[in-house]
């Protein structure tokens, strides 16, 4: 799978670049070869790929964090997070459902935990519907760092709720924009985890349609 080595399928250039300079590390003095050896843990430390599966016992209408993290803004319908270079950089699926769109737009590369960066710099966005027509908009956003950003679903996509979909090198920025129906449970300055701690949850509007909803599946 495209993810499931991530120092591998997207860690290739710095591999090449460390690859290059070990084999030139003969020339180099000690403290500069005890840099490249700190930078290259360092990378390999950063494509870390944990594997996390979601509580089987959270309710349907749960909403996950999509990446690791801490809230640096909390409004009735979006939830920043901030990812600093030491964070986990894959991002989860916060819920289950069909990818309705992925739209990548070009920007500006400002720090990622100034507020204005989500709406001038480099951005990619899903749009993720679930079985009840539901809808939330999740936004990866580069940062001065962070200038690759990986998405591996496609419009139309069936995907689950934990699933890995993207991810942001090094320091970045992910913003989720949520429908009106939904209660939010983090808070400024909280820490999250992509694809475990719970953010928001659905709201319906009586138990009559969560009933008749939960028939159609």
């Amino acid at each position: 799978m495209v993810n499931s080595n991530l120092l591998w399928t997207q860690g290739q250039g710095l591999l090449l670049i460390f690859t290059l300079l070990f084999m030139l590390s003969p020339y180099f003095s000690k403290k500069i070869f005890g840099l490249i050896l700190c930078l290259f843990i360092f990378t390999v430390w950063f494509f870390r790929n944990p594997e996390r599966f979601p509580d089987p016992q959270v309710q349907t209408t749960s909403i996950l964090s999509p990446s690791d993290g801490k809230v640096v803004d909390v409004q009735d319908r979006k939830i920043s997070i901030f990812l600093s270079p030491l964070d986990v950089h894959v991002n989860w699926c916060p819920i289950a459902g069909i990818i309705n769109r992925v739209t990548h737009t070009r920007g500006q590369f400002l720090p990622a935990y100034k507020a204005e960066s989500s709406r001038v710099n480099e951005n990619n966005e899903i749009e993720i519907i679930n079985d009840h027509g539901q809808s939330l908009v999740v936004k990866q956003v580069a940062g001065t760092v962070a200038r690759r950003i990986v998405c591996w679903v496609e419009k139309n996509e069936q995907v689950s709720r934990g699933q890995k979909y993207g991810m942001i090198k090094f320091g970045s920025r992910i913003d989720i924009l949520f429908p009106e129906n939904v209660e939010l449970y983090v808070e400024k300055g909280q820490r999250v985890y992509g694809g475990e701690t719970i953010i928001g949850s659905f709201l319906w509007e009586s138990q009559k349609d969560f009933s008749k909803n939960m028939q159609k599946k």
